[in-house]
């Protein structure tokens, strides 16, 4: 992470505002996976006189489709990249929504750019959907840092692979006669972004 500030850093102190050129950017990323090791096994219960009743969740991934504006500053041959977007977390067990800021460098290399990035996530509005429990989470919020890759001109396909670290978001409001087998839980994993991204 120190090592990605620095050369973020250093690619904003080369492009001059002399040589910079100022470009309107967006990202569609509807194709987006966030594999949470933690969520597995999450179980919600409930037990009655004659009866049981039990969720558990099976795997690790969330899908996490995402749309993004900012501005792109720099030369030709690279650009810094600021964003802000917003986006929707959902695995059949849990549901919620999600804002994030980002900043990254984009070398170009003819209709090929790659380059670093990072920035702060913020999740938030998360409940188990898939029953009646009335079961919530706090707001968790944290970092993410990785690779940007696209291929083409103005419009182009767009993978992004990132780490993404949160805090645990903690049990927040629960039906009574309900119970949970962890008292917190972490989204915390590697996330795999594609979609379209824009540059004019």
């Amino acid at each position: 992470m120190k090592r990605l500030i620095l050369a973020l850093c250093f690619v904003l102190g080369v492009a001059s505002p002399a040589a910079a050129e100022v470009d309107f950017i967006f990202n569609i990323k509807p194709l987006s996976v966030l594999l949470s090791s933690d969520i597995d096994g999450f179980r919600v219960s409930r037990s009655g006189s004659y009866s049981y009743q039990s969720e558990t969740v099976s795997g690790s991934a969330s899908v996490i489709p995402s749309f993004n504006l900012g501005l792109g500053v720099g030369p030709k041959k690279f650009k810094v990249d600021f964003t802000l977007g917003s986006g929707l977390l959902h695995n059949g067990a849990f549901d919620g929504t999600f804002v994030q800021g980002d900043i990254g460098a984009h070398f170009m290399m003819g209709p090929i750019t790659l380059g670093p990035h990072l920035g702060l996530i913020n999740f938030s509005e998360l409940e188990w959907s898939s029953s009646s429990s009335g079961l919530t989470f706090d707001t968790s919020k944290g970092s993410k840092a990785g690779l940007d890759f696209t291929v083409g001109k103005k419009i182009s396909f767009n993978l992004t692979i990132d780490y993404i670290s949160v805090d645990e978001a903690m049990v927040k409001t629960l039906d009574s006669g309900w119970s949970v087998n962890q008292s917190s839980i972490d989204f915390s994993g590697f996330a795999i972004f594609m979609g379209v991204f824009g540059r004019f």
